[in-house]
């Protein structure tokens, strides 16, 4: 009975999940309207959404990037990557021209991942790389990543694509438990077979 409760567990996991405040509001788009340019120097911050797909590992992330730029085109804000990836913490960057660069820092996995994109029409698209890391303390192996990325100014349309995808990977998520789950269910079901009680 002990994985029928796993099962409700679970389940209340993913609820919260679902209820957790990882879809950025609509109203946070006053801060740049598609007719305003993207990353435009002021004290506004530039709320960006998209998403990221590493092609090491064939996994694929969402991208939310609340950034400012200072008048010497300097990038500062955070970045918050769901899905299948991980990775979300300060990032810095620069930006000239069309050229944007950034670097994210995980504080709790010490990975920083390295961003570069072009930006064109309200969206900025490019690469970003995952450089190989010694075992930390806690044993984590970080190999040498590849993957693209894509963000655009947050509008109605861009949440809406954002808010599908996060929905998608939780649901994802919760499948692959419930697969888990009946595994173990069936294979104690076939030991149990194999070895009746005396």
């Amino acid at each position: 009975m002990k994985y029928y409760k796993l099962i409700f567990i679970f389940l209340g996991v993913f609820a919260t999940l679902l209820a957790q405040d990882t879809i950025p509001s609509s109203s946070a788009n006053s801060a740049a309207s598609p007719t305003t340019p993207i990353l435009a120097t002021g004290n506004s911050s530039v709320i960006l959404v998209g998403e990221c797909y590493n092609q090491t590992f064939n996994g694929k992330g969402n991208l939310q990037l609340t950034v400012r730029r200072d008048s010497k085109n300097q990038l500062s804000g955070y970045m918050l990557i769901t899905g299948d990836l991980f990775g979300s913490g300060k990032l810095t960057g620069t930006i000239d021209g069309d050229s944007v660069k950034i670097s994210s820092h995980a504080p709790d996995t010490q990975v920083t991942i390295n961003w570069q994109g072009t930006l064109k029409d309200g969206t900025i698209t490019g690469t970003y790389i995952v450089p190989a890391m010694p075992p930390t303390p806690k044993g984590l192996i970080t190999p040498l990543q590849n993957g693209t990325w894509t963000v655009k100014v947050l509008s109605d349309e861009s949440l809406e694509e954002y808010g599908k995808r996060e929905i998608n990977f939780k649901t994802d998520f919760l499948n692959n438990i419930m697969l888990e789950i009946q595994d173990k269910l069936e294979l104690d079901h076939e030991l149990s077979g194999l070895n009746p009680a005396k």
